[in-house]
């Protein structure tokens, strides 16, 4: 897999910006957010994109998913849904059973209890997938 390029600490990024460090065409950037549908930057009042890091990070797994590993758009959208789900799994395990379940010792509960429990890093990652898998969701029904 390619090497993550140093993404500066911002909080938002503009399209070129982002094919600066990707290496990927505006064009490619704009056609990738009609394709999936969890590349969805913000707009700016003045109707730019901004890319946060993790939209970042998403266009860089893309990069390799469709160029260096040669996946069909589908082929990618079944390995971003897959993963996301996995991840999220881990998260869910990394917090412990009692987390995950509110503390009602039935390890059912929902993933946003989980993230009460965590560290605000864990929390803002748990809710980020959470609406990945959300939109994913949507994207294969």
């Amino acid at each position: 897999m390619e090497e993550l390029p140093d993404i500066p600490d911002k909080l938002y990024f503009r399209i070129g910006e982002v094919s600066t460090l990707t290496g990927v065409k505006p064009s490619v950037l704009r056609y990738w957010e009609s394709e999936f549908r969890t590349l969805r930057p913000t707009k700016s009042r003045t109707n730019q994109r901004l890319y946060t890091r993790a939209d970042v990070e998403k266009v860089i797994k893309l990069k390799t998913l469709l160029y260096e590993k040669k996946f069909t758009i589908a082929g990618a959208r079944r390995v971003l849904a897959k993963g996301y789900t996995q991840e999220l799994n881990r998260l869910e395990s990394e917090t412990g059973a009692e987390a995950a379940d509110g503390g009602n010792g039935t390890g059912q509960g929902a993933p946003e209890n989980a993230a009460q429990k965590a560290g605000p890093e864990l929390q803002k990652r748990v809710a980020s997938l959470i609406s990945e898998v959300q939109s994913i969701k949507k994207l294969l029904s």
